[in-house]
């Protein structure tokens, strides 16, 4: 995603993406500072808390934050300042079992410790949402440049799994919970036209699965074409000029 501070831009997601009182969670990802000024965040727990944070500092540097649920507020400035128009990834674990936490940048743990130290055993703030591009208020600190592959874990990733990350990879898919969506995203690999006819077919998830069609892109509402089925293929005569189709899990 591209962030522009002039125009106040910013991701809000609007849900926990840790629970409150959380004692372990890692947060990383891909940044490039392309320019702006001022305290610029990465990203940051919503709407009153920082559970989760970190910034680029008025100086430049790379900053991170914890807030716990004892209203403590922590802080570690690394003290590296991110070149303009270069990728660098982040990354924080937080282990408040034993009160401690880390930083890494570009895969390296960083030489430095949160201040004041962490009680140990207490757990995050509460939160009610994310914000990517912007601090916790929405309202001021946006980000200039680009944001990428973010994510949240709710336990402390080894410092080869940070180095993974850092190294170019895609964060992988969670594993499947029991009852839960499958841990791989249904994607569609193929689509052409013959004989009057559109043809789809699609790898991943688990069956059953749901076409879905509509006249936009971005407007209106998905319907449903035919029966959910248990084949990754679906063919069907041709009667719309444009048409978009994705294919669901029931």
């Amino acid at each position: 995603a591209s962030f522009s501070q002039a125009e106040e831009q910013y991701v809000d997601v609007d849900r926990q993406v840790i629970v409150d009182g959380a004692l372990s969670y890692t947060s990383a990802g891909w940044f490039k500072v392309t320019g702006g000024e001022g305290r610029r965040f990465l990203w940051e727990t919503s709407p009153s808390n920082w559970a989760i944070s970190t910034e680029v500092t008025p100086a430049g540097n790379v900053k991170a934050f914890a807030r716990l649920a004892d209203t403590s507020s922590h802080s570690a400035d690394t003290g590296i300042q991110a070149p303009l128009n270069e990728w660098h990834h982040i990354a924080v674990t937080f282990d408040g079992a034993a009160g401690a936490a880390a930083v890494y940048y570009d895969g390296a743990k960083v030489d430095v410790v949160f201040e004041p130290e962490f009680p140990p055993g207490v757990g995050t703030a509460e939160t009610l949402g994310f914000h990517i591009g912007s601090f916790r208020g929405g309202s001021g600190r946006f980000f200039e440049g680009l944001i990428d592959e973010v994510g949240i874990w709710d336990r402390v990733l080894s410092q080869s799994e940070i180095g993974y990350l850092a190294g170019g990879n895609r964060i992988p898919n969670p594993p499947a919970l029991p009852g839960g969506p499958p841990s791989t995203p249904v994607e569609i690999t193929g689509v052409a036209i013959g004989d009057g006819n559109i043809q789809l077919s699609w790898e991943g998830g688990t069956p059953p699965y749901q076409v879905q069609a509509r006249a936009s892109v971005s407007e209106g509402e998905w319907l449903n074409v035919g029966d959910p089925t248990s084949d990754a293929s679906f063919e069907e005569p041709m009667t719309e000029m444009i048409q978009f189709y994705r294919v669901v899990q029931p």
